[in-house]
């Protein structure tokens, strides 16, 4: 079943990338959503691969892999400051804008960033519990995953407003490091504040989307043993 769910969570990226590539390709900042949602993904795949290793020889690496592409995730949400550049109001009525291309680039972005930040949210709880597992050390998952996204959130800051991507790491380590360890000692009280507001709002996305999933769980459940106790009374009949 699980199996089933991620082969379709794949088509849809499958698609949701054809269909962004074709629509913003060469036009201008919104063809960064393409590349964007691509890294967005990554981290989302490899938590998946992760529950399939069972050595540590390979698991702390792919979890450092992990950490360097996760803050692309989170990111993503802030690219929600480019729908500034949609024009959505008409300037001679100055109600909203009925422009066909505005409302399916906003669908596109939708599309785009809601769920892959909702799979993000699934992502860090996989990987804050195989830590704990894996490891052995003896702390709650939810302490890990708190750690895990203020490291985030120091990342998100970093791609936001230095401009520094995970790939980075990779194509150009000396210079990225370089960058990283020289703005990292000069962080004012200004952007160490704005990294504790990425982190909070961090916290209450992935908070919120636990809260979904334990309230669909206790409604399902409820549903089953009404359904149950349906079938156990039209039985006695």
């Amino acid at each position: 079943m699980i199996q089933k769910r991620m082969n379709m969570i794949r088509i849809y990226y499958i698609l949701l990338l054809v269909v962004l590539y074709f629509s913003f390709n060469g036009k201008s900042v919104f063809y960064l959503f393409f590349m964007n949602t691509i890294l967005a993904y990554l981290p989302v795949e490899l938590s998946v691969w992760m529950k399939e290793i069972r050595g540590k020889l390979f698991f702390v690496p792919m979890t450092i892999v992990w950490l360097l592409f996760f803050p692309n995730n989170f990111y993503l949400f802030t690219d929600l400051f480019h729908l500034s550049l949609l024009s959505p109001y008409d300037p001679a009525t100055m109600l909203i804008s009925t422009q066909i291309e505005n409302w399916y680039k906003l669908l596109l972005i939708i599309l785009s960033v809601f769920p892959t930040t909702i799979l993000g949210c699934e992502s860090l709880l996989i990987v804050s519990r195989l830590i704990v597992e894996r490891t052995g050390i003896g702390v709650y998952p939810g302490l890990v995953g708190s750690i895990l996204l203020f490291l985030n959130s120091i990342g998100i800051y970093f791609g936001r407003f230095l401009r520094l991507n995970s790939l980075d790491v990779f194509t150009n380590s000396k210079e990225t490091f370089q960058v990283f360890a020289t703005v990292f000692n000069q962080i004012d009280g200004q952007s160490f504040n704005l990294i504790l507001l990425i982190f909070f709002f961090s916290l209450l996305l992935v908070y919120m989307y636990q809260s979904i999933i334990r309230f669909s769980f206790v409604v399902g459940k409820e549903n089953d043993n009404e359904y149950l106790s349906s079938r156990r009374q039209s039985s006695h009949q």
